[in-house]
């Protein structure tokens, strides 16, 4: 049997490894922020509070938080159990089947019947700079899927009412989240972000060292979208090269070939 103190820095060595992990993948600014923790108890939930989203007044935007990895904690013995992280079923079935990218499949147990989080996920390589831009890939990636529907049974829990700028949403059990942000007048970077069991060391003798649980929060990246459209000034042919210019000389009746060119958002890869 492992020794209970051995067991618990492994754990806590793991946890700490697939925290650093997400906080190089996330965008600058997008950690998560400690809240008072709370002594995690059968069934505990904790608030992801999600900033960084300026909208004009008028503008309704929904804040969508999916569910990607569960986490297995033993509330008698007060301590996480392993295999800790655990892809939900829907993010399971998608990395076993839909993703083509050897890399993902490897974040998940070659086990038909094991959906645990492996450590190629959860723990930095020695580049850590490669590492977050491929971690930053898959939840880009994971995002694609998402809004193109290739993701059957992931619900989200979703808000769209601010207090002071912030949506907060409630009543989440432990896990890794991913936040998609749909409406409003930008473009939201997806962003990663953790409710995880955290290992807190007393610092007096009126503490005890225990697992607690904090609240997240996550700050969000966006760009602006922009549109502009060009006008084709001439008759176009299967033989002509079009020629396009922000004006064209138009009457009321005309027939007018025009284009629009929306920007694609761009984030830095770290």
């Amino acid at each position: 049997m492992i020794p209970m103190k051995t067991k618990l820095h492994k754990l806590a060595s793991l946890l700490l490894a697939f925290a650093l992990t997400l906080c190089l993948a996330l965008p600058a600014g997008a950690v998560g922020e400690e809240t008072t923790p709370l002594s995690i108890v059968q069934n505990q939930t904790g608030n992801i509070k999600v900033d960084g989203i300026i909208e004009p007044a008028d503008t309704s935007v929904t804040v969508n938080v999916y569910q990607l990895m569960t986490v297995s904690f033993d509330t008698e013995n007060q301590q996480p159990v392993e295999p800790v992280y655990t892809w939900v079923e829907p993010v399971a079935n998608w990395l076993k089947g839909t993703d083509q990218n050897g890399t993902y499949k490897g974040y998940i147990s070659g086990d038909a019947n094991d959906n645990s989080v492996t450590e190629s996920f959860s723990k930095p390589e020695s580049n850590n700079t490669v590492k977050a831009v491929e971690i930053a890939g898959f939840y880009d990636a994971l995002a694609a899927a998402i809004r193109n529907g290739d993701i059957n049974g992931l619900t989200p829990s979703s808000v769209n009412t601010a207090t002071n700028g912030v949506y907060t949403v409630s009543n989440l059990d432990m896990g890794n989240y991913l936040v998609l942000i749909e409406g409003g007048m930008k473009v939201y970077r997806p962003s990663a972000v953790n409710l995880v069991p955290v290992w807190k060391e007393a610092t007096g003798a009126e503490e005890t060292s225990e697992w607690v649980l904090s609240d997240a929060t996550v700050t969000l990246k966006s760009s602006d979208l922009t549109l502009s459209k060009q006008v084709y000034d001439d008759e176009i042919t299967n033989t002509t090269t079009p020629t396009w210019g922000e004006t064209a000389q138009v009457a009321i009746g005309d027939t007018v070939t025009y284009q629009l060119i929306a920007d694609l958002p761009e984030f830095p890869e770290n």
